[in-house]
């Protein structure tokens, strides 16, 4: 996940006429919380169209997925069918059928379940998720990063929620220094890079934790976490997953 620079980006767009839409599936947590949208989406209301996934965030169902545009009309002019069987002009309550403004028609209605969600919790209780997750992912940032435990590196910089780093085996490692890429020879290099893939291995077969691992920008496998919608999730859990994939990068 990354977040661009979007007031720079509707300048742009506006000098070229160009259609903004924004994919914020995953990033658009940070809009839940005022603290958080400030810091990560300054500029998003400029944009055209927006896409989010509660499911990646706010628990909701795989379907469950939002599209927004501020330009009234819109979706109905693009999705109109017009069927006189079902759109009636004379029926009672026109004006809350949605069915001739989406692909779906009449199929189900899976903003109801996010509806309900939000009713239950509230702007403020979802305020407080988006809170929780950034400071946890914070703290976890501080954890992989701390220069006295060697066993562990940041690859990238943190990107809201996300979190790339690595898992240094002991081979690789020393007391003195947490693991450099810069200052790395390729042999370390190539060693890291296999680090990830079998260390996932074994935390999937002992039924450990699922963390994915990818290349970003060239660099060793790395494991990326996602911390989302982390109430249950605590900071003693994520210590404990660590210790474990330590514990099997030093066994290989």
């Amino acid at each position: 996940g990354a977040y661009d620079p979007f007031c720079a980006i509707s300048e742009v767009c506006k000098s070229e006429n160009l259609w903004m839409h924004v994919d914020a599936a995953w990033g658009g947590w940070a809009l839940l919380s005022p603290a958080t949208r400030n810091k990560y989406c300054q500029g998003i209301e400029l944009a055209d169209s927006l896409t989010f996934d509660p499911h990646k965030f706010m628990g909701q169902a795989l379907q469950c997925a939002v599209f927004l545009t501020r330009h009234k009309g819109l979706l109905q002019a693009c999705n109109q069918q017009r069927a006189a069987y079902l759109f009636q002009p004379d029926k009672n309550n026109t004006h809350l059928d949605i069915g001739d403004k989406t692909i779906m028609c009449g199929r189900k209605g899976d903003a109801f379940k996010l509806w309900l969600s939000w009713k239950h919790r509230g702007d403020t209780g979802w305020a407080k998720e988006a809170e929780r997750a950034e400071a946890l992912s914070a703290w976890f940032e501080a954890k992989v990063s701390d220069s006295s435990d060697p066993r562990f590196a940041l690859a990238l910089p943190r990107s809201g929620c996300n979190i790339c780093f690595w898992v240094i085996p002991s081979a690789l490692r020393t007391a003195q220094q947490k693991y450099d890429h810069q200052t790395s020879d390729e042999a370390t290099r190539e060693i890291l890079h296999k680090v990830a893939p079998k260390v996932k291995d074994a935390m999937q077969k002992g039924g450990d934790a699922q963390i994915g691992f990818q290349v970003v920008l060239g660099l060793p496998n790395c494991f990326r976490i996602v911390l989302p919608s982390c109430s249950r999730v605590r900071q003693e859990s994520l210590e404990k997953m660590l210790d474990r994939m330590s514990l099997l990068a030093d066994a290989l």
